[in-house]
């Protein structure tokens, strides 16, 4: 009985204290996304697009042997794509 009433009193306290934290993190990440600057050069592209290749060539040569490494490869083609 003990339990169920300290539960009831500190839910909402804790509930609100993470709900605070969650909108700072929100307000803090809308204020980084504003105040940079996204400008990819060039080269930046060129090295993204270099990458992709070399994890599609990579990619195709674990098909040919058969390999199961492919995955992987998908995970690390994803996150390189998405620069």
């Amino acid at each position: 009985m003990l339990m169920l009433i300290s539960y009831a009193l500190f839910h909402p306290v804790a509930y609100i204290v993470k709900l605070n934290i969650e909108l700072t993190m929100a307000d803090l990440i809308a204020k980084i996304a504003r105040s940079t600057q996204h400008t990819a050069t060039l080269e930046d592209n060129e090295f993204a697009a270099q990458k992709i290749e070399e994890l599609h060539i990579a990619e195709v040569a674990l098909r040919k042997k058969g390999k199961e490494d492919v995955e992987i490869l998908q995970i690390e083609h994803a996150c390189y794509s998405s620069t």
